[in-house]
C-alpha cells in the first residue's frame, strides 16, 4: 500500500523526505506513523495515458506543419 510522507522521518529503516511515496512499510509501522501525522495513505495512481506529441515525423498522427517562405521582393 502506498503512503505519502508528510514530514521528514525514518520509515522502513531508511530516511524519507516529505513528498516521497513509500510502498514497503509494514502495517504496524505505517499505523504508528499515521497516528503521529507523519504519513498518509494514498490511492495508487493510474498510469497516465501516453500521447504522441511528435509533429511531422513518419510515426506522427498529426500532419506536418506548412512551411512558410519569405516572398521575394522585386526591384
Amino acid at each position: 500500500m502506498p503512503y505519502l510522507i508528510l514530514k521528514n522521518c525514518v520509515a522502513a529503516a531508511a530516511r524519507r523526505r516529505a513528498g516521497d511515496i513509500v510502498h514497503d512499510i509494514s502495517e504496524d509501522e505505517a499505523r504508528s506513523l499515521v497516528n503521529m501525522g507523519r504519513v498518509e495513505f494514498v490511492e495508487a495512481a493510474a498510469k497516465p495515458v501516453e500521447t504522441n506529441r511528435s509533429v511531422g515525423l513518419e510515426k506522427s498522427e498529426t500532419p506536418a506543419p506548412k512551411r512558410r517562405r519569405r516572398t521575394r521582393s522585386e526591384d
